[in-house]
């Protein structure tokens, strides 16, 4: 499958509110498939306000509990002059591993690691992607089907590259899209243009920025969903969402940054594939003032 990006100058889902910590806004939602599609494209707006399940005239904030981090297993992998990000490429419910740059040995890989016991145990897929130092690996999903690609940045033993790689279900496979090569560098995916379709930010070594637009990418449905924090944490970092359409179930996490030095859009993107309606959305997070959901 063929990816087209141009180079630019510098349906209703069901949910419930379970307290009152997260507020989801779904900005738009799009279907953009064959003639007999039940969504329609126009722009949807869907604002979940969470009530507080009890009101108090007076309440002090509950004291905050101590932090402690408890080291489930060894990352997979020790990189240097890298990058790394996690996205639920097989849709199992488990966040998965991409990672670049130097390995212990002193070879340039880029590997994806299989997350197949919550985090405390990871498989090499074997995925045979270019390996590339002071770069970027980007989880995101550029042609809405549902499945996320990597997008690839960085300095190979070759050249520099800037490499698509296409989530076939069974593997990855370079989408051919033609980007610019950069090293040291970061990327980012985020519809800048709202047209359903994820686009992509470099930031460039010594250089401007170069921004990709995504031309074709959004022929699938899809659906944006912001998270505001109503209470704390405005921008509802940390805050997973659950989505299920037609039967597929997808998992993302709003994550403040991420890989090298870079951030991408806070809105969660979820492609679609020709699935016409969303069935449900659930969301979780946590905060200083304990645990929040909707579901």
């Amino acid at each position: 499958m063929t990816a087209r990006f141009r180079a630019r100058a510098g349906p209703a889902a069901r949910a419930s509110a379970a307290n009152h910590d997260v507020a989801i806004t779904s900005h738009r939602a799009s279907a953009q498939h064959e003639k007999g599609s039940r969504m329609r494209s126009s722009t949807r707006l869907l604002h979940l306000l969470l009530v507080p399940l009890a009101l108090f005239a007076l309440a002090a904030a509950p004291a905050r509990a101590a932090v402690t981090f408890t080291r489930l297993a060894p990352l997979p992998f020790p990189v240097n002059q890298g990058g790394v990000d996690f996205g639920d490429y097989d849709n199992d419910g488990l966040l998965d591993l991409a990672v670049c740059g130097y390995d212990s040995t002193g070879v340039r890989t880029t590997r994806i690691f299989h997350n197949t016991g919550n985090g405390a145990s990871w498989t090499d897929i074997g995925a045979g992607l270019v390996g590339v130092i002071g770069g970027t690996v980007r989880w995101g999903d550029y042609d809405g089907d549902g499945r996320l690609d990597l997008l690839v940045t960085g300095q190979s033993a070759s050249g520099d590259v800037c490499l698509l790689y296409h989530n076939t279900g069974s593997g990855f496979v370079n989408a051919g899209a033609g980007l610019p090569g950069v090293h040291n560098s970061t990327a980012v995916w985020g519809d800048v243009d709202n047209d359903g379709d994820l686009d992509i930010l470099i930031n460039n070594l010594d250089g401007p920025p170069t921004l990709l637009r995504n031309d074709g990418g959004n022929r699938n449905n899809w659906v944006l969903i912001k998270c505001v924090g109503t209470k704390s944490n405005r921008s509802a970092i940390g805050t997973r969402v659950k989505i299920t359409a037609n039967g597929r179930t997808q998992i993302d996490e709003v994550m403040s940054g991420s890989s090298y030095y870079s951030q991408n859009d806070l809105r969660l993107h979820f492609g679609l594939g020709r699935a016409a309606r969303v069935e449900s959305v659930d969301a979780n997070s946590s905060s200083e003032y304990g645990r929040s959901s909707c579901a």
